[in-house]
């Protein structure tokens, strides 16, 4: 609220860099090719620095009065979706001279930034491709899928919608979304979510939320000054047809702000979590000790290899463009964790292959993403759900397939009893402990505080 954006070392307490801004921010974002930070402003305007913080890449740009709320680049930083009011407005991030005159913008208007100011390096420019509306609230929090394609939002009035980007269309039916993977997880709604919310609590009790970039642990903040780290997905028993959990997931309970934490966020290799305090003024970093510690990431680089692979095999055609997980927004887990680009591709062909079978059973369960290593097996030892048959399995004596109680039906994913079977282990606490490093009391002239 100070107007400015600052740079910080972690690991040595102090602040590197800073960066004035005419108004005040409220929410910050940077691309995934690191050389953007996008800041949205309380005038419901937003402007983008280069990384370095020396200088202004897109001058202030304003089409909302009320403030924004959440600003967020896409994964392959060719979009930035602004949040402001009960709508999102995308911006497609293009090659080209800001200065070009042909643009129509009046600096001296829109920016207090000096032409030479501005950063012609970077050589971007924004231009507002459509705007996503459908929320009757005011939005809280918005999320990119891996392809860049879809973009889920959450408002105060407990809505989760899915947009299409970058032509901003309403997408619905979110069945067909289920395994859609997210570039982050801050939407406080959702599948993957459903745990985090205490009983009796309301839509303004949890703040944010975000999972760590190892897609093990899912860390949220509240009212009461708490932190508390989950295991991720976080679902307990699942949700019955009446929309009550019988057991709740434990977290590990982090406590040190006075007030309500207002935002949470993970480093980039998940070894600090950063909570922001909001009546205390206070920013805490969590210093986190694995007893196994985590070794593949869900980041930028990950994307563009992937890309990489996908588009030579298609030019070899070795696979199919249909096929494309980033045509779909879903890549397997196993393909995201494997360290070897030539063993990720290799797995990679092999689900595709495999999903292209006209019959037979599916290579993963559909609810925990157990691999099966024999295709005789009817359930899986790890959640013990039944392994559904795809379509051209119609032998009765099949063993794969599986029928489902006459007094009950089948368990279907996100709603079922499938998840009792896992109760035990998606209560336990995260394999991780946590202790406060440091606090900061977050003034314009303070900085952090050595131990």
């Amino acid at each position: 609220m100070d107007g400015t954006v600052r740079e910080w070392d972690l690991i040595d307490n102090r602040e590197l860099k800073r960066m004035h801004l005419k108004y005040a921010g409220m929410a910050v974002s940077a691309s995934a090719d690191g050389k953007m930070v996008a800041v949205g402003h309380l005038n419901g305007s937003f402007t983008v620095v280069n990384s370095s913080l020396s200088a202004v890449v897109w001058p202030n740009t304003r089409h909302r009065v009320r403030r924004v709320t959440d600003v967020q680049f896409s994964p392959n930083s060719r979009l930035l979706a602004v949040a402001s009011e009960m709508v999102i407005d995308v911006y497609a991030v293009r090659d080209g001279d800001p200065l070009d005159t042909s643009l129509g913008l009046n600096f001296a208007e829109t920016s207090h930034a000096k032409l030479h100011d501005l950063d012609k390096r970077v050589g971007r420019v924004f231009e507002r491709t459509g705007t996503c509306r459908g929320h009757t609230s005011s939005l809280r929090h918005l999320d990119w899928n891996l392809a860049s394609t879809v973009i889920q939002s959450t408002s105060s009035g407990c809505e989760l919608l899915y947009f299409s980007a970058p032509d901003c269309r309403r997408v619905t039916g979110a069945k067909h979304l289920a395994d859609q993977q997210w570039w982050s997880q801050t939407c406080e709604f959702g599948w993957g979510v459903q745990g985090i919310w205490p009983r009796f609590a309301d839509a303004s009790d949890i703040n944010s939320c975000g999972v760590s970039h190892s897609g093990r642990l899912l860390a949220t903040t509240n009212d009461s000054g708490e932190a508390i780290v989950y295991n991720y997905p976080c679902v307990g028993s699942g949700m019955d047809k009446h929309g009550h959990m019988e057991t709740r997931p434990q977290g590990h309970v982090l406590r040190g702000h006075c007030s309500h934490v207002t935002n949470c966020v993970w480093s980039p290799r998940d070894e600090y979590l950063i909570t922001v305090g909001g009546a205390d003024l206070c920013i805490f970093v969590w210093k986190i000790t694995y007893a196994n510690p985590p070794k593949a990431f869900v980041d930028a680089e990950l994307v563009r290899t992937l890309q990489a692979q996908l588009d030579q095999a298609m030019k070899n055609k070795s696979m199919k463009a249909s096929a494309s997980p980033l045509a779909t927004g879903v890549f397997p887990r196993d393909v995201l964790t494997a360290d070897d680009p030539e063993e990720r591709l290799r797995l990679l062909q092999k689900r595709i292959s495999q999903k292209q079978r006209p019959d037979g059973p599916p290579p993963e369960c559909s609810m925990c993403e157990y691999e099966f290593e024999d295709e005789t097996t009817t359930t899986c030892p790890r959640c013990l759900m039944p392994r559904k048959v795809q379509r051209g399995a119609e032998d009765p004596d099949d063993p794969r397939i599986v029928k489902a109680p006459k007094t009950k039906l089948a368990p279907k994913k996100g709603f079922t009893d499938g998840f009792q079977a896992q109760d035990e282990e998606s209560n336990l606490k995260p394999s991780a402990t946590f202790s406060a490093t440091n606090s900061h009391v977050m003034r314009p002239t303070a900085s952090f505080a050595a131990q």
